[in-house]
């Protein structure tokens, strides 16, 4: 046992912790992991279809538009329901989005879809 006056293991690795933070917060912005695409997944896709249909206050989602394949602000964080990809059609138009889906603070559902622009009658 040493203390942080005497030049203990501790304090070095206080110094040492901050300077691998500083690093992997250097490294985790360069390297960001993508969003699966929902669209392109059987799998994905009917966890989302089951998660939007499941009447659980336990859940949240939140969308998000992206560009660039990068989140912009958060344009709905509401409780899952079955009409969310027509609606996010109608009141945002087409475009990139993220959804992702939470329980809790339990990540259940994360991945992007392409939506086509509502047509005009």
């Amino acid at each position: 046992m040493g203390s942080a006056l005497h030049g203990c293991p501790a304090a070095h690795k206080t110094q040492r912790d901050a300077a691998h933070t500083a690093v992997k917060s250097e490294v985790s912005s360069k390297t960001r992991r993508s969003i699966p695409d929902i669209n392109g997944s059987i799998r994905l896709e009917e966890k989302l279809c089951a998660l939007l249909a499941e009447p659980d206050t336990e859940l949240t989602v939140y969308v998000y538009r992206l560009v660039d394949r990068r989140r912009l602000r958060p344009l709905l964080r509401a409780y899952p329901f079955r009409g969310l990809l027509t609606h996010i059609q109608e009141d945002y138009g087409g475009g990139a989005f993220a959804i992702l889906i939470r329980r809790g603070p339990r990540m259940e559902l994360a991945g992007s879809v392409r939506i086509a622009a509502a047509r005009a009658i």
